[in-house]
């Protein structure tokens, strides 16, 4: 009688726990299933810092370029910014304020609540949530397909191995990774492209993540109150910037009609884009006290050393002030030197 009552309680048991596993696997299955997240819209993030610096080339433009082709090609819009300085950009994926953010392949972190995708050129990592596995799906069969194409090497060479144009073989053709930006908009103003080039590379050696301590930013290096004036956009967006320059420059060169040729007046454009109008404008109404013919920079730059004296710096006509002019002599230099050099590289 024991054996069956102990036999029969053994049954019992197993029922019941039959039970219990049927109705926990019901319970699985009626429970909502979490869907994919579908971004139409990608808001990204990129800082590379002082990795930009290194021979790497300019992998913060690059991995923006790529980005706006992976958006394009997956049919997406996107907004791209550069890192905060108040904390990582993985604390800022993992709170849900960008859905995706690209950094160095040598300072990849814990894979905490995070997918990372393959390397892009063995320098970058895009990184997504880990909610996110579609996406990251779609990014490494992207990234793959990019590093196949046929535009891959021409494209990854001009922006990695982009070197000073003084040390450049000459008719390489190529002046940096914008050139058909750069000659788009240098026609709508009537400019060699190689000019504006120049203008680049000294702002900005063609990189993007520029930002100096006055607060000028973008490839040509626009100063805040410009680029209001300017109306312009996302300054970090290599094409904005170099439209609101373009234009800018365009602006500026009206100023000097009086100039004796095309030249010149580049010459005055070069300096007052460095220095500002104003300041132009006050070496311009000193050369007319002097009686010194101001259709030429040269002898503009030959009265500049009198425009850091105290006498002079006071005279009521002066608007500004005193001018050093140090650094927008070299400006206009430089920048002529360079225009010679990408004509060099560049012979059309």
């Amino acid at each position: 009688m024991q054996i069956r009552q102990e036999n029969r309680t053994a049954v019992i048991a197993a029922a019941v726990t039959a039970v219990l596993v049927i109705l926990s696997g019901l319970a699985t299955l009626l429970r909502p299933v979490q869907a994919l997240r579908e971004y139409d819209h990608l808001d990204c993030m990129i800082e590379f810092g002082d990795y930009d610096d290194t021979t790497s080339g300019l992998v913060t433009g690059y991995n923006y370029d790529l980005l706006q082709r992976f958006a394009r090609q997956t049919g997406r819009t996107l907004t791209i910014s550069l890192g905060p300085e108040s904390e990582s950009q993985i604390d800022s994926l993992r709170r849900d304020v960008v859905d995706l953010v690209v950094i160095p392949i040598h300072d990849l972190p814990d894979a905490d609540s995070i997918l990372i995708s393959d390397p892009v050129d063995s320098l970058a990592c895009w990184v997504v949530r880990q909610e996110d596995p579609h996406l990251l799906a779609q990014i490494n069969e992207w990234i793959a397909a990019w590093t196949a194409s046929a535009e891959h090497d021409s494209v990854s060479t001009r922006f990695l191995k982009t070197f000073n144009p003084f040390r450049r073989r000459s008719g390489t053709g190529y002046a940096g990774p914008y050139d058909g930006i750069l000659r788009a908009w240098a026609d709508s103003i009537g400019w060699d492209w190689r000019m504006l080039a120049a203008i680049v590379f000294q702002e900005s050696q063609f990189r993007i993540d520029v930002q100096s301590r006055r607060g000028a930013a973008g490839l040509m290096q626009m100063m805040p109150a410009t680029a209001r004036a300017m109306q312009a956009g996302d300054l970090l967006d290599p094409e904005e910037s170099i439209r609101t320059g373009a234009r800018y420059l365009q602006r500026l060169s009206r100023r000097y009609s009086h100039a004796a040729d095309r030249l010149e007046r580049m010459k005055f454009t070069l300096a007052a884009y460095n220095a500002g109008e104003g300041r132009i404008q006050d070496c311009l109404t000193y050369a007319a006290l002097k009686g010194v013919d101001d259709s030429r920079w040269e002898n503009i730059a030959a009265i500049i050393p009198e425009m850091r004296e105290d006498e002079v710096a006071s005279l009521d006509t002066l608007r500004f002030g005193r001018f050093l002019g140090h650094e927008t002599l070299a400006y206009v230099d430089r920048v002529l030197a360079l225009y010679q050099e990408f004509c060099r590289i560049c012979p059309q």
